[in-house]
């Protein structure tokens, strides 16, 4: 999962991505969100498929799912690496992720 892999990597790793992409100027948009970029693919095809299997909302384009879900993401790793890696970032992140899912799913409305 991807919040053991930035948890193994480390916060200050992942404090260094992050001034890294804020340092960033002209409207470039972060690296992990662009299109082509694997953990979009990733994300679109757990949208589409669990809308496929009747499990996701289909009222909320995939754009808006997908940009709530890295919110989350990208969040939980910067409020992780603001403690200094205090507390379990998995726990910590898969709490806030249950809760954006059970807003989208499909028997939500």
């Amino acid at each position: 999962m991807g919040l053991q892999f930035i948890s193994n990597l480390g916060y200050e790793f992942s404090s260094i991505v992050f001034v890294h992409q804020l340092s960033q100027r002209g409207g470039t948009k972060a690296m992990q969100i662009q299109d082509g970029r694997h953990l979009r693919a990733i994300v679109y095809a757990l949208i589409e498929e669990g809308r496929s299997r009747g499990e996701l909302r289909t009222d909320i384009p995939a754009e808006k799912m997908f940009s709530i879900l890295t919110c989350i993401l990208h969040g939980c790793c910067m409020d992780w690496s603001l403690a200094e890696g205090a507390y379990d970032l998995t726990d910590y992140g898969m709490e806030k992720f249950r809760f954006a899912l059970d807003a989208l799913a499909a028997d939500s409305r």
